[in-house]
């Protein structure tokens, strides 16, 4: 319109303060919602976009700390077969058949005393469950 007016050799501040188009200042308010809705709308995707990198950061400290502690109760058991195994050569191989295999650790620290030899033996073992027993009892994850 303000180009027309040019070009007719028209002032155009005069003719825009004469007559205003219904249609233009609809168009132009509705524009201007529309610029309120997106601006709105990119902030808060912006923040969810935060919210979502976060997330992918907490993901990532679980994963390597699940990691982590799995290593380490693979350490402790292979401690404990491996001690299993040099106190069953110690007693010249006779016994408890079976004691000194990866099943025989399990069964301590898993799943409760064994059902064979002394409480003290199951101590020693490993058995007793993740109570009382000290550090040997459990399967010893930290929480750092």
């Amino acid at each position: 319109r303000a180009a027309a007016s040019v070009a007719a050799g028209l002032d155009p501040s005069s003719t825009a303060a004469n007559s205003v188009d219904p249609q233009e200042e609809a168009a132009k308010e509705e524009i201007e919602k529309e610029k309120v809705k997106y601006k709105d709308s990119f902030n808060a995707l912006r923040g969810l976009k935060s919210e979502i990198e976060h997330l992918h950061l907490l993901l990532e400290q679980s994963r390597t700390r699940l990691q982590k502690d799995f290593e380490q109760w693979m350490d402790l058991m292979a401690r404990q077969q491996q001690q299993q195994q040099s106190e069953q050569q110690g007693d010249g191989g006779r016994g408890e058949g079976g004691r000194g295999t990866l099943n025989g650790s399990l069964r301590g620290p898993l799943m409760g005393p064994s059902s064979t030899g002394s409480p003290d033996q199951n101590w020693r073992s490993g058995g007793g469950g993740a109570g009382g027993n000290g550090s040997r009892g459990g399967i010893g994850f930290s929480n750092s």
